[in-house]
């Protein structure tokens, strides 16, 4: 098609722009104690995002999830129906009610008709929950040493098991040279060398 023949969308400037993260969970994923804790985190570190669980009607929840609402670790008091799975997408919900039997699109009727509905519903952490995650990660921050010169990318779990194992070793200094690696003012080998025997002296 010339380029001259291409659609143009219009110049209308929209009344507003929201931006939103989310993300999707389906009954199944919640079998073990573990896909529970990860829920919980991920809750806890990402305030700023929805958790949406979808369920078919009629279907009870995961035991778990049901279990963490029930003790008040969870809240789900929002819940709304009329879901349908995207029929070209995994984990994709659509939201189509019509009563009056006009649809938009042909898929969408297919889709109805096939079925089954789902009950899509959010999941937040409530404020008990909340506060004592953070008193446990405030315990465990109290525990690790002061964050030591290494990567800047900073230390992930198995980097602080190093550090505290070295640690523990009072009589040995641990030292990290870094250079760039290829040089045309010095050889790198010959550097290193240099390094490890000055500092074995």
């Amino acid at each position: 098609m010339p380029e001259e023949d291409l659609p143009v969308f219009p110049n209308i400037i929209p009344s507003s722009i929201k931006e939103s993260r989310f993300r999707v969970f389906e009954k199944g994923d919640f079998s073990t104690e573990k896909d529970l804790k990860s829920l919980m985190l991920l809750l806890y570190n990402e305030p700023e995002c929805d958790f949406y669980y979808f369920v078919e009607q009629g279907s009870p929840a995961d035991p778990l999830i049901f279990a963490a609402e029930q003790h008040g670790d969870i809240l789900m008091s929002e819940t709304e129906f009329f879901y349908y799975r995207h029929p070209s997408f995994k984990r994709d919900y659509v939201h189509i009610e019509k009563r009056d039997g006009k649809f938009e699109w042909d898929w969408e009727r297919e889709v109805v008709d096939k079925g089954p509905m789902y009950s899509r519903t959010k999941l937040q952490l409530s404020a008990r929950m909340r506060t004592e995650l953070e008193i446990l990660q405030k315990k465990e921050m109290e525990k690790r040493p002061p964050t030591p010169i290494g990567s800047p990318y900073g230390f992930n779990d198995e980097d602080w098991l190093i550090v505290a194992a070295r640690k523990e070793k009072a009589d040995t200094l641990y030292a990290i040279l870094g250079f760039q690696f290829q040089s045309k003012y010095y050889e790198s080998e010959q550097l290193t060398n240099q390094f490890i025997s000055k500092a074995s002296l």
